[in-house]
């Protein structure tokens, strides 16, 4: 009988580790152990009679004892497969692994597809596809991910599947009282993994840049709203938006969503988003991003005044008040996709006439507001060499901050229309249609903003 194929995955990162072992679990028919760094590998090799055919191995430039657990898999003539996950390699470190029989070198940003197809090719008419019809997954794994809404079972000595949590609903206290147990695995049915692994590729990179964030998983029958809010959270992730200062912004949004709610016009909208109905989600979660992103940018540029964050959130919250409950006229970029649109006259009317309603609404009705909110609200939808609406300025003479607004929409827009949005993506799209240099400048800082920088 061939022996099933045996994995070592090395890694400081717990959740990094146990999410490569469900992913390669989900995949394949295997034997997989996990060390957290090169000693516990070190000490695991030297101790067991049967060595893996492939190491998975995540480096880190000042990592400890690099050089003896390399030196050690390649004096031990094994065929072992080493797969290394490294954004780079020191110089004085790589020609080690390069003198390994079988060294394989992926980025950390494509190791969850690099490994199962890696394993194929080095392990073909040997490995074997899992085709059980439940996956385990560890409880590491779990408290790395929220929303996973899906049954979760235990399974009996017996081989039976019991199940133990419905829908996913697992607390921390839960997972403590039967890590207590002993427990250490959960299972799922194997027709959820999917669209598990699929989610989880897509958020990676967010993971990598910042370990601590939760893969949110949400099935296909999820909610719009709940997709909404995965990507606010996304966002703000990638970008790095400090959650003290994001709660701060919250407060202020709170704030003045209070004081519009006091509009006999308004309202009812407003009494409509704190119900959660899903007729104004769009209009809700774009304005609730619109002021992180809005006031993150404002930040960076240390115009950071309470008044200039208030009247970014004002124009958040007001600039489509009059489209809250017409999604399909507020997802609209502008004069370009109004036209290849099919809209009644009236629609087109009403998207046309909104930035100018809603600045009369500001300058009428919200004194208090900061001043120049109108404007900000009036020109959100103007474009360099005059391509926007209502007035078609010229991009020189737009205000530092309306120009900020104006970038901020269109960032948003697409996060908001786009299913999977990609940040870099949206650099690529942004340049071309912000070729002028007053608003490059804002899309530089969204660039920083999501290195860290």
């Amino acid at each position: 009988m061939t022996p099933l194929v045996h994995y070592l995955v090395v890694s400081k990162n717990t959740a990094f580790r146990e999410l490569t072992r469900f992913i390669l679990e989900w995949q394949f028919d295997c034997v997989i152990e996990t060390c957290a760094d090169e000693s516990e590998a070190l000490k695991y090799l030297k101790t067991i009679e049967v060595f893996p055919h492939m190491i998975l191995y995540e480096y880190e430039s000042d990592a400890f004892l690099v050089e003896d657990f390399i030196v050690y898999v390649k004096e031990s003539q094994k065929p072992v497969h080493f797969l290394v996950m490294a954004e780079k390699i020191q110089d004085t470190i790589l020609p080690h692994f390069q003198n390994l029989k079988h060294f394989h070198l992926t980025k950390k940003e494509n190791m969850l597809t690099d490994i199962l197809e890696i394993s194929r090719g080095a392990f073909i008419n040997v490995i074997k596809l899992n085709t059980h019809a439940m996956c385990r997954i560890h409880f590491d794994t779990l408290e790395a991910i929220d929303g996973i809404d899906k049954d979760l079972y235990i399974k009996l000595p017996s081989g039976k599947f019991v199940k133990l949590f419905e829908s996913g609903m697992i607390e921390n206290m839960d997972r403590q009282k039967y890590r207590e147990k002993g427990l250490v695995f959960l299972w799922v049915e194997r027709s959820t993994c999917q669209w598990m692994v699929t989610q989880i590729e897509k958020q990676f990179h967010i993971f990598l840049a910042n370990p601590s964030f939760k893969f949110i998983l949400r099935g296909p029958e999820s909610t719009k709203e709940e997709a909404f809010d995965q990507k606010i959270i996304r966002v703000c992730e990638e970008l790095h938006i400090d959650p003290e200062f994001k709660q701060e912004i919250t407060l202020v949004m709170n704030k003045i969503m209070e004081v519009v709610q006091k509009d006999i016009k308004l309202s009812k909208i407003m009494q409509m988003i704190q119900s959660d109905d899903k007729s104004v989600s769009y209009f809700s979660k774009n304005l609730q991003l619109t002021s992180f992103v809005s006031c993150a940018l404002a930040k960076k540029l240390e115009w950071h005044s309470k008044t200039t964050l208030e009247k970014l959130v004002y124009a958040s919250v007001l600039h489509d008040i009059t489209l809250a409950t017409k999604p399909h006229l507020q997802r609209l970029s502008g004069l370009k996709e109004l036209e290849q649109r099919k809209l009644s006259e009236e629609e087109k009317k009403i998207y046309l006439n909104h930035p100018k309603e809603a600045a009369q609404l500001v300058k009428n009705n919200f004194k208090f507001a900061p001043p120049e909110t109108d404007v900000l609200v009036l020109q959100h939808h103007e474009l360099p060499q005059g391509r926007g609406f209502p007035v078609a300025v010229a991009a020189e003479k737009l205000s530092p901050l309306t120009q900020l607004f104006i970038v901020t929409q269109d960032f948003v827009r697409y996060v908001m229309n786009e299913e999977d949005p990609s940040l870099d993506m949206y650099f690529l799209r942004a340049e071309t249609r912000f070729e002028q240099n007053v608003f490059r400048k804002y899309i530089s800082i969204l660039k920083k903003l999501k290195a860290g920088q």
